[in-house]
């Protein structure tokens, strides 16, 4: 799950040691709208975009171990948002995270990504 992130931080002339910390680095960075660099070693900051929030987000839930619980939206509401985290036409970042966050509690407990033969998802 790292790996994107390691091939990130070398592609941007980072420090490929940092990758453990991005995803929680960037969570920061999109979650206070003051600024929307991150930094990635060796002197040098990314820009955090919509769909790197959003990876993000699944990221550090995932590796958490975050579970769904019923207070979070369901499939129905996350789409849209994802969507248009993904094509980078979301502004805000603190929203792409969030979503990514809830997509990767929904891998952790198994529950399915997409509403595809799941038409009755309300009772999770």
């Amino acid at each position: 799950m790292l790996e994107f992130y390691r091939n990130l931080l070398v592609d941007l002339s980072g420090a490929a040691g940092e990758a453990e910390r991005l995803p929680g680095a960037i969570a920061a960075v999109a979650m206070k709208p003051a600024s929307n660099q991150v930094a990635i070693g060796n002197q040098r900051a990314a820009i955090v975009t919509a769909a790197l929030a959003f990876d993000a987000g699944f990221t550090v839930a995932y590796r958490k171990g975050e579970r769904h619980s019923a207070g979070m939206p369901d499939l129905q509401t996350l789409k849209p948002i994802a969507e248009r985290c993904l094509s980078q036409s979301e502004a805000d970042l603190a929203l792409c995270f969030s979503t990514g966050y809830v997509y990767g509690a929904r891998s952790v407990s198994g529950l399915p990504m997409t509403s595809i033969g799941n038409q009755n998802e309300k009772g999770h």
